[in-house]
């Protein structure tokens, strides 16, 4: 999101799975939270990478969508929802206020 705050709410189809890329590159916030939420708790995702690396299949294990990402470091996520619904990709600091927020509608086939 580059440190913008959309306003536009990304779309993505039910039943495909999608590949997240989250970076810090931010300049004086040594760490930044990033959560991806329904109703205000986290979902279930994926992590598949870290810092340009495939992690090793044991270590590909559904975790929830709540981390805390040092600058420079680079986490990969594969997400994926069967059925229509409202997420919040939500970027805070890493006392928690939030920055900005994505909305990711989750919708139809």
């Amino acid at each position: 999101m580059n440190g913008a705050n959309p306003t536009d709410p990304i779309a993505l189809r039910a039943g495909t799975a999608y590949r997240f890329r989250i970076m810090n590159i931010t300049l004086g916030r040594p760490n930044t939270r990033i959560r991806l939420t329904q109703d205000a708790f986290p979902v279930q995702w994926l992590p598949i990478a870290k810092d340009g690396f495939d992690l090793p299949p044991a270590q590909q294990r559904f975790e929830r969508a709540d981390r805390t990402v040092a600058v420079g470091e680079t986490y990969d996520y594969r997400f994926r929802s069967n059925q229509p619904v409202e997420l919040r990709l939500e970027f805070r600091t890493g006392g928690g206020q939030l920055l900005v927020e994505q909305v990711v509608r989750i919708v139809e086939q």
